[in-house]
């Protein structure tokens, strides 16, 4: 694989990576630099266009919300776990998706005795998410950097979906996630321990985030934004 790297460097292809980590990574493993660093790019503005459906009542409970493919990477046992301490905010949390941790995570919401406070909702559709998404106070996915596999998020387009919503989010503080959510800013950097993610969430509970920051930010990873971006560069 490195030869073909290589070769297709000699012949001028440009590599483009979606995060500086991963830019590094990239050189760290075949000593070529990436030649462009350029975020995702999603449909920002047509899902922040759908806030104004948002129900502006007072809800009693808060509502947290994660959507991932439930593997051991993406932490979400820990953030069960961290729910589990929780006892000075009335909540109800959704889980979205699908994959082997599914039975796990079933088996210790129950163990728990979650059940009342945690959903798992199986595979949703857009318009699902969208209105998951429009009643979310707090996006969750304190992703982490799996070490065997060489497995890492390259960027997190999904924090994005959830801040063009005006969501925060609680996340990693590996990979391209460092890059994707500002921490402070549209949410909070975990080291995944289930001390960190409790905390992190109590945290962001308290948080006075600036909505309009959050979605400003969301905004900059429109397609049409990164359409401009890459006629600059010369690519388009």
């Amino acid at each position: 694989e490195i030869y073909y790297i290589r070769l297709l460097s000699f012949l001028n292809v440009k590599f483009i990576a979606n995060s500086k980590d991963i830019s590094n990574l990239f050189f760290d493993n075949v000593k070529i630099k990436a030649d462009i660093v350029i975020p995702p790019f999603m449909n920002a503005s047509e899902l922040n266009k759908k806030l104004s459906a948002k129900s502006k009542d007072k809800k009693n409970k808060k509502i947290f919300f994660t959507l991932t493919r439930l593997v051991e990477r993406k932490n979400i046992k820990n953030v069960i776990y961290a729910l589990s301490k929780i006892n000075t905010i009335d909540f109800v949390y959704y889980i979205a998706g699908s994959g082997p941790c599914l039975d796990s995570l079933k088996k210790t919401i129950n163990e728990l005795g979650l059940e009342e406070k945690i959903q798992l909702l199986g595979r949703v559709s857009e318009e699902q998410k969208e209105n998951l998404l429009l009643n979310t106070d707090l996006f969750i996915l304190p992703s982490l950097f799996d070490i065997k596999d060489g497995s890492i998020e390259g960027y997190g387009i999904v924090y994005i979906e959830a801040n063009a919503f005006g969501i925060p989010v609680i996340s990693g503080n590996t990979g391209g996630i460092t890059e994707a959510v500002i921490d402070g800013k549209t949410g909070f950097h975990s080291d995944g321990s289930v001390e960190s993610i409790y905390n992190s969430i109590l945290k962001a509970i308290d948080h006075d985030f600036d909505g309009e920051y959050i979605i400003t930010h969301a905004l900059k990873h429109d397609y049409s934004v990164q359409s401009e971006l890459l006629h600059t560069l010369g690519i388009k």
